[in-house]
């Protein structure tokens, strides 16, 4: 995003949730961190976009929505020895059940035009944004599109709208639909964007499985509490541009 105050300059700008896996807490940690010393900045963006679990974290953002689901689900994995590859996990199952208990009934209307989910269409495999949503359980449905890893969540890809979809981290793990829209993006790993981890090696601790990252059974605990704590650089991001 352009150095700019973001506050002063008045430009339209929306934000980004990349595509995070195993590393979704580092974002919860992000989207804390605005709620405590920027609310107004989550208030004001224009459009929000999200991909994969960063979609998920997106629509918490949007819906006003709390984030347990990301603490319950860690813990629960935990403590499996296969973690979130366990067969006891039901990864699908428990996004759907902590959708229906937590999004209020009119979020499909509150999500209308704000909230872009990013999808992988099965068919073609071309990226799909979807803002518009019917009902609350049509977002739910473009949610778990979004969040669908095929094997590790199931082997039929769930469906938006009659058309089957894959995570949108598949054909782009930060989405940026548009170059010249002013855009603060998250992301949970080492780089130059906007919010991200400045030297984190927990972070890079981890190996990968169909390019989610997925850090080793020992350093879990630690990992998933030290994620949401290094989400809070997003301080220096707001020092630099607020």
């Amino acid at each position: 995003m352009a150095e700019e105050d973001i506050r002063a300059s008045g430009i339209p700008f929306s934000l980004s949730f990349s595509g995070s896996g195993f590393l979704g807490l580092y974002q919860v940690g992000v989207v804390q961190s605005l709620l405590e010393l920027a609310p107004e900045l989550l208030r004001s963006a224009c459009k929000v976009y999200g991909t994969s679990a960063g979609s998920l974290i997106a629509a918490a953002a949007v819906c006003g929505t709390n984030l347990e689901f990301f603490f319950a689900s860690a813990e629960e994995a935990r403590k499996s020895i296969l973690g979130r590859l366990s067969p006891r996990c039901s990864p699908l199952a428990s996004i759907r059940a902590f959708l229906q208990r937590t999004l209020p009934e009119n979020s499909h209307q509150v999500a209308l035009g704000r909230l872009h989910v990013s999808l992988t269409r099965v068919v073609d495999g071309q990226n799909i944004m979807v803002s518009e949503f019917s009902s609350k359980e049509e977002l739910i449905q473009a949610l778990l599109c979004s969040c669908f890893i095929p094997i590790y969540c199931g082997f039929i890809p769930p469906s938006y709208r009659g058309v089957r979809y894959v995570g949108g981290g598949f054909t782009g793990l930060q989405p940026v639909p548009n170059l010249e829209e002013a855009m603060i993006t998250v992301f949970p790993f080492t780089g130059e964007l906007d919010i991200c981890p400045r030297d984190c090696p927990d972070i890079f601790f981890c190996f990968q499985i169909l390019n989610i990252p997925l850090p080793p059974r020992g350093a879990r605990r630690h990992t998933s509490i030290s994620l949401v704590q290094n989400g809070f650089d997003s301080i220096p991001f707001l020092c630099r541009k607020i």
